[in-house]
């Protein structure tokens, strides 16, 4: 991993058991919310009905059949590489490179990728490095 990737990482941000407790929370917020009178004229089939429509959390499902990949030649930033020589690693020492992005069609809550697991954290989880994250 090169300086400058420690913002760009996958399932990193959050704790998903705290984003799924503070979303439950908002829900009980909106819930205690409701004017009684409205409470009592609809249905608890509607309410339902409502909650989990409005809090409903899904999960990620890539569609891999969907993936696209796509590959250009562009200029790599070495100066920090610790492998190299560079006579001046204050400065950039760019060599061509070949850059590959995969475009990864998903359905499902894309804030789910900043979460990580409660426990069993990976010490280098995965670089998102120009992730693009939006629904299809």
């Amino acid at each position: 991993m090169f300086m400058g990737d420690a913002g760009n990482l996958l399932f990193s941000d959050h704790r998903l058991d705290d984003v799924l407790r503070a979303h439950a929370q908002k829900m009980l917020e909106a819930i205690d919310q409701i004017d009684a009178d409205r409470l009592l004229i609809t249905s608890v089939d509607d309410w339902c009905d409502y909650f989990e429509q409005e809090y409903a959390v899904t999960a990620p499902r890539l569609r891999e059949n969907e993936i696209v990949p796509d590959q250009t030649e562009t200029d790599v930033d070495v100066s920090r590489d610790p492998n190299r020589f560079i006579r001046d690693p204050s400065k950039p020492f760019h060599i061509k490179g070949t850059a590959i992005t995969l475009h990864v069609p998903f359905d499902g809550d894309q804030e789910l990728f900043k979460c990580r697991p409660s426990s069993g954290f990976p010490m280098s989880p995965p670089l998102q490095r120009s992730l693009r994250v939006k629904s299809c």
